[in-house]
């Protein structure tokens, strides 16, 4: 019997351990599915999914870039923050993520932070239309539309975001 005990839960483990490898998700399929929530609009599984993903690969780049953008998107700009922040550690030529890390900076009121990181990826990409309109997003944002882009901008900004933009301003003042 005190042999017989060890050896059945040795084979009932044995027996689950594939059931559980099943139930694991593959981090480019997380990923994509996530990805796929993201585009439908519900943010709240692509969290879920792009942090299956790191749960698997904590250093694949992209759901770092998705949990960055969805959280963005939420409006959730300190997080945002933190993911951009993470993802350029693993891929500092990556000018895109810059933009995002400045946009979250936006968000967050630290138009001087944002400034600095869109003035840094127009001195590597002087035509990088991201940064150009993150630029004009904070003449906005301080009340100083004086360029053309931001001008342009100005009427072209979703409801939304012109909301951000003020709540962050409110939050600074």
């Amino acid at each position: 019997m005190k042999r017989t005990f060890p050896c059945l839960l040795l084979l009932l483990a044995a027996a689950l351990l594939p059931l559980s490898a099943q139930n694991a998700q593959n981090p480019t399929d997380a990923y994509s599915q996530g990805r796929q929530a993201e585009i439908a609009g519900d943010n709240f599984k692509a969290i879920e999914l792009y942090k299956t993903a790191l749960e698997t690969n904590p250093s694949y780049v992209q759901p770092m870039v998705g949990l960055a953008q969805t959280y963005f998107a939420l409006g959730e700009f300190q997080e945002s923050l933190r993911y951009a922040q993470e993802a350029q550690r693993y891929d500092q030529t990556n000018m895109a993520i810059v933009d995002l890390e400045g946009r979250a900076r936006v968000g967050l009121g630290d138009f001087a932070g944002a400034k600095k990181l869109f003035d840094g990826v127009l001195a590597r990409q002087p035509n990088n239309v991201e940064a150009k309109f993150g630029l004009a997003e904070i003449q906005i944002a301080s009340g100083e539309p004086k360029s053309a882009a931001a001008a342009g901008l100005a009427n072209t900004m979703t409801p939304s975001r012109w909301i951000q933009i003020a709540s962050s301003t409110r939050s600074t003042t």
